[in-house]
């Protein structure tokens, strides 16, 4: 008979609880659960949180423990005012439309949003939960690649949308998109992206969460009106936003891109100077051409015009102005469309002056604020075709780093997909109550080394195994799969090598002489190291990680 608990009755910590005999109100999340039981996972809670169950909603004779520490946004005016205000985030949100622009117009930022999503956008894998059959698997998988063109804009198809995922990740640090069932057929999905620059969060101090809304701009344009701060609620059902990176507990994203801002704004001061420089004098140089001035001349006075007398020095100077603009000027500009200039030795001197003299003190800064900048992308500057003597060491260290950045890259891309495939099979009336996609890591380094490095770990699990070290669960667990396809190892059936037989010789012939033994010669041995992997050790990937078997997406 299970024990029943007065309501409201506060259990001090290892107490022992009376039962009465009242009904229990409704058991919320432990509703599968016997009244001791639940009382047990209460208990459990309460050592948990220290005893202090002051602040956990009461369920069925307990209370169910939420967060010992204060959320961010329940310390600030936000918190406070969650009905109205937003969370703030920890940098200004306009960088995000500077982000954005600058993806189309910076060489370097649009580069390294590029190697993002040309690295990134692989071939994949789908899993689903075991309790989905192969036909049911093959069936989703088919009616996946028959239907998801219609997925993303006019009929773009997911690779577009992937491309577009692993942009919008690599430039904001965060996805924002929504999964739309189609209402109208009730067996397709349409994704579409939310602008980062949109999205606001609110502090909800019952759940402890913090909902998403988008800030419409022009709320009589849509068909639900947002409230008096142009907040709309988004449904988070279908909306996701998953980011890469965020810092204490505040919602927003970090960008990965925006430690580089700075170094472009300089980056495009110095090259505006630049540009002046080039404009004025050229790049090549410019031309200096000298001429002996003309002589001094008198000339008539202004005031008695019988009279002549000798320039003034402002007079001269003003005549050999004229000189050079109206006669050397257009000659010197005439030559140098025909390709040639034409001079009296003694009396022109033409001299090719250089501008690059001093060009290395500006490479050099170009260069500094170009590492600066190379470091704020999180990507090294051989990845944008620049070698600032980098060791090859160095290099593999620096790609095998931007690897593992692509991969956490591709988890995120792969959860928000999982869920299109998994609302998508749901909608077709599927049982899928789990998805998974897994995108091959991106080959930077050397492919043949990877394999080697595989095979060279399969070696050393199956002699284990077979010294009896450890089991074929064990083996399966080391090379990253939960349970092995066989239990049992296949055994490989060895047939010795037949004789061939001699005929019989008849009676009386004498036997013939023992040829001389040969002298022993080294046979060559199959190298099974690393460098020359057995094929006899080949795996494939059935049963990783306890997941169905899966179908290759074709892209």
């Amino acid at each position: 008979m299970s024990k029943k608990y007065k309501k409201g009755h506060k259990h001090k910590k290892h107490a022992l609880h009376e039962p009465v005999e009242v009904a229990s109100r409704p058991l919320g999340p432990f509703a599968g659960l016997a009244i001791e039981d639940q009382m047990a996972m209460v208990d459990l809670f309460k050592n948990l949180r220290g005893g202090d169950d002051s602040n956990l909603p009461a369920v069925s004779g307990g209370k169910i423990p939420q967060r010992s520490s204060v959320a961010e946004g329940a310390q600030t005016q936000a918190g406070i005012l969650s009905a109205f205000a937003t969370m703030p985030s920890e940098f200004p949100l306009e960088l995000l439309d500077t982000l954005s622009y600058l993806a189309k117009v910076d060489p370097d930022l649009s580069y390294a949003v590029d190697n993002i999503v040309q690295l990134g956008n692989q071939p994949y894998r789908v899993y689903f939960n075991d309790s989905l059959t192969d036909t049911q698997q093959k069936g989703l998988m088919k009616d996946f690649k028959e239907n998801s063109t219609g997925w993303y804009n006019t009929n773009e198809g997911v690779h577009s949308l992937l491309c577009d995922l692993f942009a919008q990740v690599a430039l904001y640090g965060a996805i924002s998109a929504e999964i739309c069932p189609q209402w109208h057929t009730l067996d397709n999905i349409r994704v579409v992206l939310v602008r980062n620059r949109e999205v606001r969060f609110k502090y909800n101090p019952v759940s402890d969460y913090y909902d998403p809304y988008q800030h419409v701009r022009n709320f009589f344009m849509v068909d639900e009106k947002a409230d008096i701060m142009g907040l709309k609620k988004l449904n988070t059902n279908t909306y996701k936003y998953y980011a890469i990176r965020r810092f204490d507990d505040n919602p927003y994203a970090i960008p990965p891109y925006l430690a580089s801002l700075d170094s472009i704004a300089i980056e495009k001061d110095m090259l505006q100077n630049l540009k002046k420089v080039v404009k004025k004098v050229g790049i090549l140089g410019f031309l200096q051409v000298l001429i002996n001035p003309p002589d001094r001349m008198p000339i008539r006075d202004p005031n008695n015009p019988t009279q002549m007398k000798a320039e003034t020095e402002n007079e001269y100077n003003q005549r050999c102005l004229d000189y050079l603009r109206t006669f050397v000027a257009p000659e010197v500009e005439r030559g140098l469309g025909n390709g040639y200039i034409l001079g009296l030795k003694g009396k022109h001197e033409f001299k090719m002056e250089d501008t690059l003299t001093n060009v290395q003190g500006a490479r050099d800064l170009f260069q500094l604020n170009s590492e600066l900048k190379m470091s704020g992308l999180k990507q090294d500057p051989i990845m944008f075709g620049r070698n600032y003597n980098t060791t090859e060491t160095l290099g593999r260290v620096m790609l095998a780093k931007l690897g593992e950045q692509i991969c956490n890259y591709q988890k995120l891309v792969g959860n928000f997909l999982g869920d299109c495939i998994k609302m998508f099979g749901q909608l077709r009336g599927y049982p899928v109550t789990y998805c998974d996609v897994e995108f091959e890591a991106p080959m930077i380094g050397d492919e043949l080394k990877d394999a080697q490095a595989e095979d060279y770990k399969i070696n050393n699990a199956l002699v284990k195994r077979d010294a009896g070290i450890i089991s074929q669960i064990d083996v399966a667990q080391e090379l990253g799969y939960e349970k092995p396809d066989k239990a049992v190892p296949p055994v490989a059936t060895i047939v010795a090598p037949t004789l061939p037989r001699q005929a019989p010789q008849p009676a009386g012939t004498p036997a013939k002489p023992a040829k001389p033994k040969a002298k022993p010669t080294k046979k060559k041995v199959a190298d099974n190291s690393p460098s020359n992997p057995s094929p006899s050790t080949s795996t494939n990937n059935r049963g990783k990680r306890g997941y169905a078997k899966s179908q290759m997406a074709n892209r």
